[in-house]
Parts: structure tokens; C-alpha cells; sequence
């Protein structure tokens, strides 16, 4: 028997990842079992460069050209494998390991402070950066220049001081946002897909995620757990839900791992499904057979099938 392990895809985000695994094949001798395995996984890091790692038995394979699908998976998410057996007569068994339905919250849109925060090599006196058409200008000398907004820094500040500089500038000019400082230097801006956010004037600031990332108000999640059929829908702006609805609470200050655990609690609540945030905005919603959840009408991202393979069948909905 010559058994071979591929990684089949794993629903998350965060790292960019080329996973597969390979076996080399073997004859038994009589009374022998061959089970050779070694997983390769390809790491590519935000410069562009790839960094490979092998696990397992690896010792003489020749991995080079061999194909890898790709899947993106924060750390601590669990991957869906699948083992195939061939036997002897050639015919080959499936077996797999699967994470069922897993929901993804786009990534909320997040401006990063250097480490160095005011320091040498962090934020510079007169860099900009505007939101909505209004500007605001790194302030150390006491000047900035007309119509500008100022967020007064020194060399001294570290990131987090920083950027709570910046979460005060943003609510003193009172244009619509939830702002606040996260930690490590980082600002959630609380902006909507509606916002306009340019900070190409302060090449010190990065930024992670989009204005389209959290939910957006009015976002639909239906889930039929195979004994009840829920509808979900997503209220930001406090104007109320669809009365047959359950409604989730987002505010526009949510991070969008804080929008998972919400979501999250609100499928525990009202199904009989367990959902887990397993972190980076990804919950593993699980499910059977017979669950069935269409995210289609929302920005979540929907990945995975509970169940293994099976043959043709049709499945009624609660």
C-alpha cells in the first residue's frame, strides 16, 4: 500500500501561503507498510521573497517544479486535508479532514505608525495625509500650513502616543469617522466605503485594509443549520433591521476582528451551530451535511463545505 497526503484549500486570510505535500512513492516488501509523507509550505513575505519550509520526511525528494495551490490562512487556522490510500489494485481511497463553512471578515482599513514613532525614522514634520478632502499635517515646530490640521507630535513620542495624535485630529475635525488607536502604533479609522482616505504626503504611514473592509449596513448572512433557518442582517448606522431578522450590531469604531466576534455570537445565539473567531477575522462556522449558509449578499468571504465528498444528492432546506 503507497499512501499519499495533499493539503486541499483552507479557508482564511492573512498569510499568503502555497501549501501542498508529496509522498514518495515505494514498493512494500512483503508485510511492509510504506508511508512516506512530506508537506512543503511556501511562505511569501510582503518584499516579494519566498521562503520554503519542509516538514516530514523529506530526506531525498525532489520537490522543485512540483505544483502547489495556493490558500490564505492566518496562524492558528486549521487546514483541510485530504488522504488518498492506493492499494495494491491500483483503486484509491479518499479520506477527509474538513473545517466545514468558514466565514471572513475583510480587513478594516488601518494606518500604521513607525515603530520609531516621532523618533528618527518614524513620522516627519509637514508630512500630510487627507481624509474626505480635509487635510492633516504632522505638526513638531509649531506650524502648519493654512486650512491644515495639525497633529502635534515631538521627537520623543513613541508610536502609540503618536497615534492617538492622530485618533484626536481625525475627532476635532468632526467628518464622520470612528477613529481609535489599537495598539503597537496602529489607528482604525472607522472609515465606510464612502471615504476618500490619500496619504501618498506621508510615505512613514502604511496601512492595512481597505474603506470596503468590516460589513456594511444591510449585509445579509442566511443560515439554515438543517433543524432552524436563521437570516442575519447587519445594522451600522442604528436604522433598525428587517423585523424577521436578527440583527448584529457593527459600529464604524470595530476593528474587523471585533465585527467576527459579533458575528460569531450572534450564530452560537440563534443556531445550533458553534461557531469559533479563530482570529484575523475568520470564523469557522463548522456545520453538517445538511447546513447551508449563503453569504452571498454581505462582504464576507465564504469558503469550505462541511461533510466530506459525496455522491450526487439534492439538499431541501429547512
Amino acid at each position: 500500500m503507497i499512501m499519499r497526503l495533499a493539503s486541499a484549500l483552507a479557508a482564511c486570510a492573512a498569510l499568503s501561503l502555497s501549501a501542498a505535500a508529496f509522498a514518495q512513492d515505494a514498493e512494500p516488501g512483503d508485510g511492509e507498510k510504506v508511508d512516506i509523507k512530506c508537506e512543503v509550505k511556501k511562505m511569501k513575505n510582503d518584499d516579494g521573497t519566498v521562503e520554503t519550509v519542509m516538514e516530514g520526511d523529506c530526506e531525498g525528494l525532489d520537490v522543485d517544479g512540483m505544483a502547489a495551490g495556493t490558500v490564505e490562512m492566518p496562524e492558528g487556522a486549521k487546514m483541510c486535508k485530504v488522504m488518498e490510500i492506493k492499494n495494491d489494485d491500483g483503486t484509491v481511497e479518499r479520506f477527509e479532514f474538513e473545517t466545514g463553512y468558514v466565514l471572513t471578515v475583510p480587513q478594516t482599513f488601518t494606518l500604521q505608525v513607525p515603530k520609531s514613532g516621532g523618533g528618527l525614522g518614524g513620522v516627519k514634520d509637514r508630512e500630510t495625509f487627507s481624509i474626505n478632502g480635509t487635510t492633516f499635517e504632522f505638526d513638531s515646530n509649531g506650524t502648519v500650513a493654512g486650512g491644515n490640521i495639525a497633529i502635534v507630535f515631538t521627537p520623543t513620542n513613541s508610536a502609540d502616543t503618536v497615534a492617538q495624535a492622530i485618533v484626536d485630529a481625525i475627532d476635532q475635525a468632526s467628518i464622520g469617522l470612528a477613529p481609535k488607536a489599537i495598539g503597537n502604533g496602529a489607528v482604525h479609522l472607522g472609515v465606510t466605503a464612502a471615504d476618500t482616505v490619500v496619504f501618498t504626503n506621508a510615505p512613514s504611514l502604511t496601512s492595512t485594509g481597505t474603506v470596503n473592509g468590516g460589513l456594511d449596513d444591510g449585509d445579509i448572512i442566511r443560515i439554515d443549520d438543517g433543524s432552524t433557518d436563521q437570516t442575519f442582517e447587519i445594522d451600522v448606522f442604528g436604522d433598525g433591521t428587517a423585523s424577521t431578522n436578527v440583527e448584529i450590531t457593527v459600529l464604524q469604531s470595530d476593528t474587523y476582528e471585533e465585527v467576527a466576534e459579533k458575528v460569531s455570537a450572534a450564530i452560537a445565539a440563534a443556531t445550533n451551530l458553534s461557531p469559533t473567531h479563530l482570529g484575523l477575522g475568520v470564523i469557522q462556522v463548522g456545520g453538517s451535511v445538511r447546513t447551508v449558509i449563503d453569504s452571498s449578499a454581505s462582504r464576507l468571504a465564504q469558503t469550505g463545505l462541511p461533510g466530506v465528498a459525496s455522491g450526487f444528492g439534492i439538499l431541501i432546506p429547512t
